[in-house]
């Protein structure tokens, strides 16, 4: 078996342990040199792999890193970066290292070589939409190899980041980077030269792929995550330089923002509050068409909702020719009508799988960089919330059920009682809400009659009825 390069002795090193301090740490230095060389060279395969990454992002996709020893770290590293750095959630870059989180502060033994690990955890982290960049110098790690070749068949696509191009990383891949570094000046100790050229190459992956998903403006950090001191700092400077406004005023903006620069941005070049830059944040909308009858035509549907009621939504909207948009939650990413729309997008990051659904700013925010002109909220969830309903009203898309004060007026039964009352219609007997004293609520049943139905004033489907004879 032949030796990967990364694994041979340097003649340009020979001796090293002789040198005296100065020239050693000048020859490491011009070794770290040759690394940025060989990643350069390998911008056009770089460039190509942040067009795929973008594109699967763009549908809803994430992108995963999968690693082994320093490989890994680099890895979870720069996903870790993400968020604060660019305003992700933490869902969306992911890194996935052999021997899992206690292999970043020490070499946890034979995680590198557990082929069947790295498959279990492609299978359940993966999904067609996703993309996949497996990292190792050598380009035979087994962990990572067996989770390139399993992420391919699932349909995910793939990028192998390597120092030998003849690896079988390489060929496990669809798209191959290649950084060509060769023998290490302290021979197989690929944290040195491979190591630099990877964290290189992930730098302008991760920056790039933001940058293609509209994350940065000009060369600021505008999707900045003002966690501490420095940050915010940071954020009132990008505020003030951006918006061309006095110190006070960027903190005012900021505060009204609630913390978010490129929303204070918005809101202080547009002269708009918050809510209407948020809707200028998604994307510029085409008027919504209307036909002869001046009714809405919808040419895209987001169904608002998981399951089985969101899979008859979406057969509806196929019979009509309409594609359409999923929302999912972490824990419904391998859920059926995720895959059954034309796109799908994660909802509610880091929220429980309930309150996923029910993130109104979330999934209105989804709903317009996803260019979409209706929402359907499907049963349950949020499809009798009236703030939702004017919420999606409020960002210029159509809400496929009734109107906010419809749901206000019809929604809460003790109301739409009195509405029917005072419109002429007969109603049966009823009271309002109930009172908390038992005495006074047996005191207007008998005022009623039994039996009595016992009802919830608002929302329910049927579960919550009670009959008391």
């Amino acid at each position: 078996m032949s030796v990967p390069v990364t694994e041979t002795i340097s003649e340009a090193t020979h001796g090293l342990d002789m040198l005296e301090t100065e020239a050693l740490v000048a020859l490491l230095a011009r070794e770290q040199a040759l690394a940025a060389d060989a990643a350069a060279l390998a911008t056009p395969m770089v460039a190509r792999s942040v067009d795929a990454i973008v594109e699967r992002l763009r549908a809803g996709g994430t992108l995963h890193y999968v690693g082994a020893g320093t490989s890994g770290r680099l890895a979870m590293l720069d996903a870790a970066e993400c968020p604060p750095t660019f305003g992700t959630p933490p869902s969306l870059v992911v890194a996935h290292v052999a021997g899992g989180e206690a292999a970043l502060v020490r070499a946890v033994e034979g995680a590198e070589d557990d082929a069947g690990a790295a498959i279990a955890e492609m299978r359940a982290s993966i999904v067609p939409k996703d993309a996949v960049v497996g990292i190792s110098a050598s380009g035979g790690a087994p962990f990572v190899v067996a989770a390139l070749r399993e992420a391919r068949l699932i349909g995910a696509l793939t990028i192998a980041l390597t120092s030998v191009a003849a690896s079988e990383l390489a060929r496990a891949a669809d798209l191959s980077i290649v950084v060509e570094t060769g023998p290490e000046p302290l021979a197989g100790s690929t944290r040195l030269k491979a190591g630099t050229a990877q964290k290189l190459v992930l730098n302008a992956l991760s920056t790039a792929t933001m940058v293609g998903l509209g994350r940065v403006y000009d060369n600021l950090m505008v999707d900045v995550v003002a966690t501490n001191a420095k940050l915010q700092a940071r954020a009132e400077r990008l505020v003030r330089t951006v918006a061309d406004v006095e110190n006070g005023r960027a903190r005012t903006l900021l505060a009204d923002a609630g913390g978010n620069a490129k929303l204070a941005i918005v809101m202080q070049r547009r002269g708009v509050d918050a809510a209407r830059a948020r809707v200028a944040l998604g994307v510029e909308r085409v008027p919504t068409p209307r036909d002869r009858a001046g009714r809405t035509m919808i040419r895209k549907l987001l169904i608002a909702n998981r399951g089985e009621i969101a899979i008859r939504v979406m057969r509806a909207a196929t019979e009509l020719g309409i594609p359409t948009v999923a929302i999912y939650s972490l824990e419904d990413r391998f859920a059926l009508h995720r895959f059954k729309a034309d796109e799908s997008y994660l909802v509610g990051a880091g929220r429980s799988p309930v309150q996923a659904y029910l993130d109104i700013d979330d999934i209105v925010r989804i709903a317009l960089e996803a260019n979409v002109d209706g929402i359907h909220p499907g049963y349950g969830f949020l499809s009798e919330n009236p703030d939702f309903a004017e919420a999606v009203r409020a960002a210029g898309i159509a809400f496929v059920g009734p109107s906010a004060d419809t749901m206000r007026r019809f929604g809460n039964k003790v109301s739409a009682r009195e509405l029917a009352t005072a419109s002429g219609v007969p109603v049966m007997p009823a009271t309002g809400v109930l009172p908390p004293d038992g005495r006074e609520a047996v005191a207007l049943a008998n005022a009623v009659g039994f039996p009595v139905m016992l009802k919830a004033s608002w929302g329910g489907g049927g579960r919550g009825m009670r009959v008391v004879r």
